[in-house]
């Protein structure tokens, strides 16, 4: 995993922060996809919106996946 660079992640690879982005890929969004999007990171490169990505409904099987 560490050498994927976020041109080859998903959602990363389209985003203007990727450069100076941390990069926080303990937890993915996707746990079976090594190439999913980092789960703590709530902007969207596609609407140019954050959010708070703790209460996104899309990201609860994931987060009791964790267990958090």
């Amino acid at each position: 995993m560490r050498n994927i660079t976020k041109d080859q992640i998903t959602t990363c690879k389209d985003c203007e922060f990727r450069h100076i982005c941390t990069d926080c890929r303990a937890y993915i969004e996707e746990p079976h996809n090594i190439f999913s999007k980092p789960l703590k990171c709530g902007y969207d490169p596609y609407t140019n919106k954050w959010s708070d990505w703790s209460t996104n409904p899309l990201k609860q099987k994931v987060i009791e996946f964790y267990g958090f």
